[in-house]
């Protein structure tokens, strides 16, 4: 199946939609894990990214046990069947996606940052094709 990726930079229309509160797990996923509902978690991500809003997730990496991040998010993707939010991880001072199907809880926090000039989606892009 070909991957396809859609970019959501655009300003959304989620006027008195009150997602900054914390997410916390939800439901199960159909291949069983415990998730949120990625809609929420889209539209909560967008609010953060609009607002400069320092986010936290309990995330669950390659079926590991959750770990929290705070993370400054700059766009919002989508891949195959599930969001990934794409933003600076300030735990490992670097770039990371984090998959929708993988946060376990997420919070947009009410602390602000100013984006780092060094940010560049598009060099992240080609960095994890190994073409930068």
């Amino acid at each position: 199946m070909r991957r396809q990726q859609q970019l959501s930079l655009f300003p959304a229309l989620i006027a008195n939609d009150n997602t900054a509160q914390p997410l916390a797990a939800a439901s199960s996923t159909p291949s069983g894990r415990i998730g949120l509902d990625p809609e929420r978690v889209r539209r909560s991500a967008i609010l953060a990214i609009q607002e400069r809003r320092v986010c936290r997730v309990a995330y669950a990496a390659d079926g590991g046990a959750a770990r929290t991040r705070e993370f400054e998010p700059y766009a919002i993707t989508r891949v195959d069947d599930h969001w990934s939010i794409f933003g600076y991880c300030r735990l490992r001072g670097d770039l990371r996606t984090f998959r929708s199907d993988r946060i376990v809880s997420f919070e947009v926090l009410d602390a602000s940052f100013v984006p780092r000039a060094s940010v560049s989606l598009e060099r992240f892009i080609l960095r994890r094709r190994g073409v930068a």
